[in-house]
């Protein structure tokens, strides 16, 4: 199988919201998400993280619970932002998609993981040796389960996750 990508979750520790695990093959299921019903997904950038940057808009991820039930989400948007104090979770944010735009921390959290009912993959993006410069969020909305959606298509990564297998097809 070609481009496979085989994570395992691991939770944060309770209250300490800022935890992503440094372990390689390693992603971290973020547990302020899930109070709004979003399943939000933490990695770094030089690890795990790395293979986000290849998730495009209208890529298909599937979520399968260790129960078997599937999930599909399809990649709605791409978020990416400069934080102002790269190494601070409070930051300020500039939208690169509107460099005018200037918002908080908390704003930027009800943008994305205050939705709902989506899955979100975020990662730090690096620029001038700049590890945590920006942000970047992938999101992705949920769909309808088609038991045959997933025939014949190739598969171009999977996440093995705490409860959840993802498998990313396109």
């Amino acid at each position: 199988m070609k481009d496979v990508l085989a994570n395992e979750i691991v939770q944060q520790p309770p209250g300490n919201p800022g935890y992503i695990s440094r372990e390689v093959d390693t992603v971290t299921q973020f547990g302020l998400a899930s109070q709004f019903g979003t399943i939000g997904l933490l990695a770094h950038n030089s690890i795990a993280g790395i293979a986000f940057f290849n998730i495009v808009a209208g890529d298909i991820i599937y979520l399968i619970q260790s129960t078997g039930e599937l999930k599909a989400y399809s990649v709605s948007e791409i978020q990416r932002y400069q934080a102002l104090i790269p190494t601070s979770q409070y930051s300020d944010f500039v939208n690169l998609n509107d460099p005018q735009s200037v918002i908080s921390a908390q704003t930027l959290f009800l943008r994305t993981y205050g939705r709902g009912g989506v899955l979100i993959l975020q990662t730090c993006i690096e620029e001038a040796r700049e590890p945590s410069w920006g942000r970047l969020f992938i999101i992705a909305e949920p769909l309808p389960m088609v038991a045959n959606l997933i025939r014949n298509m190739k598969i171009s990564a999977v996440i093995s996750l705490h409860n959840f297998d993802v498998v990313q097809i396109n």
